[in-house]
């Protein structure tokens, strides 16, 4: 059984897919950005990118579709669902 839920999921160009935990560590690494950095520029708390990133907790919805926007304009992924 997968636990991954509908929008845990990115969707990048070219159909390639990783978990919204596995994106936002890419994102920080590329751009140089502490998991407090990151959540400062998405407007989160900084546990909550910590606990999304390690696979401990599913985001809200609410949370998940901010992260996406913020991506989204950075670097054109959609969060599924």
């Amino acid at each position: 059984m997968n636990d991954t839920k509908e929008y845990d999921i990115i969707v990048l160009k070219g159909g390639e897919r990783m978990s919204l935990g596995e994106k936002i560590l890419e994102y920080r690494a590329k751009h140089n950005l502490s998991q407090e950095d990151f959540a400062n520029l998405v407007q989160v708390h900084v546990m909550t990118i910590n606990a999304i990133e390690n696979n401990k907790r599913n985001p809200l919805r609410k949370t998940a579709k901010k992260i996406e926007m913020f991506l989204n304009r950075e670097e054109e992924v959609n969060v599924e669902g």
